[in-house]
């Protein structure tokens, strides 16, 4: 028997996750729970951003590890509940996964084990290391403020998310996002932005018809593209990624390279490393923004990066060089 941690843990579990298999999971989930861990609860949601409300909770009462069991809107949720004013709302408090979502794109960057009692022997046995969050805060009436743990997009990636998200995902992450992609790239007008953006030496922007706007704190969104291909989680820099506007059948030649990690071969893509972040359109013009995977209002908005401000559990160390 392998030697239980005296870490506290609470599993935040959302039922629909995995097309709500997750909710059959938790005979199992216990079982394995208690193989590695002495005190550990299990809390499931009960509806939208009953995750953040579970984890605001138990930062308070202290909990070591607070582990989504679930996907990327899990994840999502979960690290809105953990941070407050830019700072985690309980500095003891890590953030750990178990996998069981449709898209499950953090995990690829974590590394973090497919099945459940490996990612649950790793949460007890692995350090945790700070990494960087993101942050997106609208500018206008609200001045609305939401984090994000692995990549935020706007223009066409907004109208993707809003299709995966209104579809059953039976057929698993990368199948529902292709096809909700491949509806975008026959349906999406892409509108005038202006994007103002700063380096670690430098300042730049972009104005045009955008298709798409990545970015990028982690490595991987909408169920296996991946759009962050020197992205770390350890420098407090976003890999910003601009596609322009083109033609239908340019989109649909390119889409490949967007899983294949060759998005910076894609014609005329701009791409930097940015520490900020700032876009508006045209006055009118609706560009949805969605972090994480999960809709977050309309441009304009700013994005920034918070160097390491979050221990999490993972299974490499991420401080890749750029």
């Amino acid at each position: 028997m392998p030697t239980k941690t005296t870490d506290s843990l609470c599993v935040i579990l959302n039922p629909k996750a995995g097309a709500g298999s997750a909710g059959k999971q938790l005979k199992k989930l216990r079982h394995h729970l208690a193989t590695f861990f002495t005190e550990f609860d299990i809390r499931e949601t009960k509806y939208p951003r009953h995750a953040t409300e579970l984890a605001e909770l138990a930062c308070d009462q202290g909990f070591d590890i607070i582990a989504a069991f679930g996907g990327d809107g899990t994840c999502h949720e979960i690290i809105n509940g953990m941070l407050s004013d830019d700072q985690p709302r309980n500095p003891k408090t890590r953030f750990g996964l178990i996998p069981f979502g449709t898209g499950s794109d953090l995990r690829r960057t974590l590394q973090v084990p497919k099945h459940t009692p490996q990612a649950i022997e790793l949460l007890a046995t692995s350090k945790p290391v700070l990494h960087d969050v993101g942050k997106c805060t609208l500018i206008g009436n609200s001045n609305a403020t939401e984090y994000f743990i692995n990549v935020a997009g706007f223009g066409a990636n907004g109208e993707v998310a809003r299709k995966a998200n209104h579809r059953s995902k039976r057929l698993g992450g990368k199948a529902t996002f292709f096809s909700a992609s491949l509806q975008t790239v026959f349906d999406y007008s892409p509108r005038k932005v202006k994007l103002r953006w700063r380096t670690e030496t430098d300042t730049g922007e972009w104005e045009g018809d955008l298709l798409s706007c990545f970015v990028a704190n982690a490595g991987y969104c909408g169920g296996g593209m991946q759009v962050g291909i020197q992205s770390s989680m350890h420098d407090g820099l976003a890999e910003v990624t601009v596609l322009p506007k083109m033609s239908v059948t340019r989109q649909l030649m390119e889409i490949r390279k967007l899983y294949s990690g060759k998005i910076d071969t894609i014609p005329n893509v701009y791409r930097c490393l940015s520490a900020s972040l700032e876009a508006t359109t045209t006055v009118g013009s609706h560009v949805l923004i969605e972090l994480d995977g999960e809709l977050f209002g309309e441009l304009p908005a700013s994005f920034a990066i918070l160097k390491e401000v979050l221990y999490i559990h993972s299974n490499r160390n991420l401080r890749n060089s750029h």
